[in-house]
């Protein structure tokens, strides 16, 4: 196994390469979902792809969206809670999500839930809510996974 010491201020810390898996699914809606998960069961990011949202008074179009770091506190598991805003002219995007994840016992497939909650607000009122709540599920894909150095 390869390995590169890296030099810090505290001392030294030791990487190690792992191999990264992908598992490609979807969501319960039908929007693709990919998790890069490396050695261990630890999850590194996990990307949902672009979809439309429904609001209350029409829909919302949101662009793929790849959620890193993750908590990773136990292997087999993780979750994300994220907050974010954005602004389009005189509209503002206000966002919170919350996902998560867990290994199938053998380790060939994940599943979790992924909610996502956008205000709409024009000039500071606000005037919609879109909301997503559903469930995903993600298979081991095809391909043999590649390898990279840990914390890289």
């Amino acid at each position: 196994m390869a390995a590169a010491i890296v030099a810090g201020l505290g001392g030294a810390a030791v990487a190690t390469a792992q191999k990264v898996v992908t598992f490609t699914g979807s969501t319960g809606d039908d929007v693709a979902v990919k998790l890069t998960v490396a050695s261990f069961g630890n999850a590194i990011a996990f990307r949902v792809g672009a979809n439309e949202v429904k609001c209350n008074k029409g829909t919302l179009s949101n662009k793929a969206f790849t959620y890193k770091p993750l908590d990773v506190s136990d292997p087999g598991a993780f979750s994300d809670k994220s907050r974010s805003s954005s602004t389009l002219g005189k509209f503002t995007f206000k966002s919170e999500s919350k996902i998560t994840g867990t290994a199938t016992s053998d380790g060939t497939a994940w599943s979790g839930t992924y909610k996502l909650t956008t205000r709409v607000l024009k000039k500071g009122t606000r005037i919609d809510t879109c909301k997503v709540n559903t469930t995903w599920h993600a298979r081991r894909s095809a391909s043999r996974g590649r390898y990279s150095l840990a914390g890289s």
